[in-house]
């Protein structure tokens, strides 16, 4: 999915240019093909049920490396009910995203929790 800076309510969607690295076990993203582009990625895996009670906050990690031109965000949202699809009724919530992690040639990880509040 991809927005236009400055323009969060005009979201157009697109299927992002990915494949899959075998030697590396992971998804590459060309995102260099569009740099008109803001491209945003959902986890294929299925959403996580969150425990009943008490819950301190979540964190999420992803091991990531990134080519110049290039910059990454992480973070996540919450679902009330993880049957119904996105923008019903405000089913989801946002919690919340990382700061910004730059081009490396080395792999970095790239994280985001909301636990302790804002990490800015």
């Amino acid at each position: 999915m991809f927005g236009i800076p400055g323009s969060a309510a005009m979201t157009i969607t697109k299927p992002m240019p990915s494949t899959y690295d075998e030697a590396e076990h992971a998804t590459v993203i060309r995102v260099g093909g569009r740099t008109d582009r803001i491209w945003h990625f959902w986890s294929p895996s299925p959403r996580a049920a969150l425990p009943p009670g008490t819950l301190e906050g979540c964190t999420v990690k992803a091991r990531v490396k990134i080519s110049p031109g290039a910059l990454l965000q992480i973070g996540f949202d919450y679902w009330r009910n993880s049957t119904v699809g996105y923008g019903s009724g405000g089913n989801n919530h946002e919690a919340g995203v990382s700061n910004w992690y730059f081009p490396s040639s080395q792999w970095q990880e790239a994280a985001f929790t909301d636990i302790g509040g804002a990490q800015f």
